[in-house]
């Protein structure tokens, strides 16, 4: 049964190969005095029916190859099994002097990072920014970019976008009582 099911999966991705989504049609512009030539230009159209057809048939046979990978299955609930035993993810941790730290964590019922401040390894965290009440109040969902303490750690300044936009804010908040210090500064990227 797979080796048929998987023969009909390889004979349309042959077939797409052929169609006009995945013909060369080669762009050639020049950049600051280089010919650059791009033989894939005309795939970056989704809305042309021929190079949705052509990303179609192409997931569908990766989904096909990936599908009859021996004990996935099995695999696959062992990794859903053990990430769901973990409740936070951690991406950064910065610790400066006098034992204090900044925690960028993602608890699993959260969609986002969020910043927390702690004094002492094991001192109890201090939310300082929440991306997720940010999408409460403005219905966009934001992420923070990146955070940067300052040498005491009584400041701490972060960078908030929207998800879906590169609209950069520069923000300054005073880690002790979670006041914002001024006013956010826009297209202030690190």
């Amino acid at each position: 049964m797979y080796g048929l099911r998987h023969l009909g999966y390889c004979r349309r991705a042959a077939a797409s190969q052929s169609n006009g989504a995945s013909r060369h049609k080669g762009v050639s512009e020049t950049f600051f005095g280089n010919g650059v030539n791009d033989p894939y230009r005309n795939l970056e159209d989704n809305r042309d029916p021929s190079v949705a057809l052509w990303m179609r048939m192409q997931s569908d046979y990766a989904r096909a190859t990936l599908n009859a990978i021996p004990g996935r299955t099995a695999l696959l609930r062992d990794f859903v099994k053990f990430d769901s035993a973990v409740s936070d993810r951690v991406a950064q941790v910065t610790r400066l002097p006098e034992d204090r730290w900044f925690i960028e964590r993602r608890p699993a019922t959260a969609d986002q990072f969020m910043l927390y401040a702690r004094d002492g390894l094991l001192g109890p965290d201090v939310l300082l920014v929440d991306p997720d009440a940010l999408k409460k109040a403005t219905g966009r969902s934001y992420v923070i970019n990146w955070f940067r303490p300052a040498g005491d750690g009584k400041l701490v300044a972060y960078d908030v976008s929207p998800q879906d936009a590169d609209e950069p804010m520069l923000h300054i908040l005073d880690s002790r009582s979670g006041q914002e210090i001024g006013k956010p500064i826009s297209r202030a990227d690190l």
